[in-house]
């Protein structure tokens, strides 16, 4: 269960600003890695000046399977999985995940 990468777009303004955020992931598979790419838009409602920057954020993500292989290998059995704060069911909508392991 995961929920895959893909590119979205944030919009938020006030009186005085405006500023767009461009998420853009790259997936690599065989690493289980996304890079994230962002560009961010700002401008300045009052004197039309604009700026722009950009940045990339890596991440690595585990699934189910290699985390109870890793419990395993270290002596840990998988008691429970549930959603981060929230404590429900994974879905392929969740974002993190806490495991509850055991000692064997």
């Amino acid at each position: 269960m995961y929920e895959v990468p893909e590119v979205r777009v944030k919009k938020v303004e006030d009186n005085d600003t405006a500023v767009t955020r461009i998420a853009q992931p790259d997936i690599d598979y065989v690493n289980n890695t996304v890079t994230v790419n962002y560009q961010v838009y700002m401008k300045d409602k009052k004197t039309g000046q604009s700026k722009e920057l950009s940045e990339s954020h890596k991440m690595r993500h585990f699934g189910f399977p290699e985390i109870e292989l890793l419990a395993k290998q270290t002596g840990f059995s998988v008691l429970k999985a549930e959603e981060f704060l929230t404590k429900n069911q994974p879905s392929n909508r969740t974002w993190g995940v806490n495991f509850i392991l055991q000692a064997v």
